[in-house]
């Protein structure tokens, strides 16, 4: 390797250039060699500032910018690059029409929104033979349907479907009716009923949602497979140890209130404030929990739901307000026939397990529809556990 870091005497560099230039006409100077490479001045920017009156093209490698420079007869500039070119278009959607003829019509709109239209034969194969026709369905006629109603949907037990009925006017004379049967007597989602002698003896051939239950149908069965029977036919039917007051169909949980009110007593803990408690439907358990394990007192409305045993349950809870909601409308007093008061429960105030503040919590009355988070923490007020299934 030539280093050419010290000065060669000017006879030697010109004997150098003279034989280069005999061997190749017009090439100042030729390396050649694998493995090796040309290594220019090295230098920083100060450096390369520094240089007195550099002549016109010269290079240096600037190691403070890790650039090439060159001078061009007035300042130092860099190699660089050429700017990017633009971005090319793209296709963002095609469209085929058959313009006969067994040809199609490709149109391509492009990124820019120019189109191009390309021409092009069909090539899709010929079409396959027909199948084979299925079996035929049953009768879709004359097939006897019991009804469900929830809401505005009525739905057929054979599953060919629901029906969606609209009831636009606002007269509460012509709604759509939910019916049960207790004896001889037909109840009326409106509050009335029918008096059918012999009912009865009808209604002794076909069993009971509470007869199913007892035969050990679940919920979840009879509300699936119920021929007919409606969700509102499980509400108020013993299972799981208490009354059915909330049945979720997609999951096929619920929660049944205790069939009896425990001893009155406080919400507890006046002054401190538990923290955490929700009114959801779901979380009645969670807020006992949090009570229980954040208030110390001997007594109070939540730890009697969670010691209770009863009916050979042992994990009822104090209901969130949300909770007890639902046990109005669907066994209390808001219950429409024959659930009406069917659970057995006070015309006053009860206790939920949702809480306000320190010294508030929430409660529901079950004489009126209505729920209030300011009654004080050391109130004592009626008590209903519940439990989930």
């Amino acid at each position: 390797m030539i280093n050419f870091k010290h000065a060669f005497s000017i006879s030697l560099l010109s004997f150098i250039v003279c034989q280069l230039m005999a061997q190749n006409n017009g090439v100042l100077v030729e390396f050649e060699g694998q493995g090796l490479g040309i290594l220019i001045p090295r230098m920083t920017t100060s450096e390369m500032n520094g240089i007195g009156k550099p002549a016109e093209g010269l290079m240096v490698y600037n190691s403070t910018d890790h650039v090439f420079n060159f001078y061009n007869g007035n300042s130092w500039q860099t190699f660089n690059t050429g700017p990017i070119g633009p971005q090319g278009v793209s296709i963002i959607e095609i469209t085929s029409t058959d313009i006969g003829g067994g040809m199609f019509e490709l149109e391509f709109l492009m990124s820019d929104m120019s189109t191009h239209t390309v021409t092009t034969p069909d090539l899709r194969g010929s079409q396959g033979p027909e199948g084979a026709p299925g079996p035929p369905g049953p009768p879709g006629l004359g097939i006897p349907q019991m009804l469900s109603k929830s809401g505005d949907q009525i739905t057929l037990s054979d599953g060919g479907g629901t029906v969606t009925i609209n009831d636009a006017d606002s007269s509460a004379s012509n709604e759509i009716q939910q019916l049960e049967t207790n004896g001889d007597t037909i109840f009326i989602t409106g509050g009335n009923y029918i008096v059918l002698p012999g009912l009865s003896f009808l209604s002794d051939l076909i069993p009971s949602v509470q007869e199913r239950l007892d035969q050990g149908e679940t919920p979840c069965q009879i509300y699936n497979n119920g021929n007919g029977y409606p969700i509102d036919s499980l509400y108020g039917k013993i299972w799981a140890g208490g009354f059915i007051f909330y049945f979720d169909t997609n999951n096929c949980t619920g929660l049944v209130a205790a069939t009896m009110n425990i001893p009155a007593d406080d919400w507890g803990c006046l002054n401190t404030f538990i923290g955490g408690t929700s009114p959801s439907i779901g979380t009645g358990a969670a807020n006992t929990a949090l009570i229980v394990n954040g208030c110390g007192e001997a007594s109070f409305a939540a730890k009697g739901c969670n010691d209770l045993v009863h009916n050979g349950y042992d994990d009822w809870f104090l209901p969130s307000v949300n909770e007890m909601r639902e046990m109005y409308f669907k066994i209390g007093n808001g219950a429409p026939p024959p659930n009406t008061d069917i659970g057995g429960l006070q015309n006053n105030f009860y206790w939920t397990s949702t809480e306000t503040n320190a010294e508030l919590a929430w409660i529901r009355d079950f004489l009126f529809d209505f729920q209030n988070g300011g009654q004080f923490k050391n109130t004592v007020d009626w008590i209903r556990p519940a439990r989930q299934f």
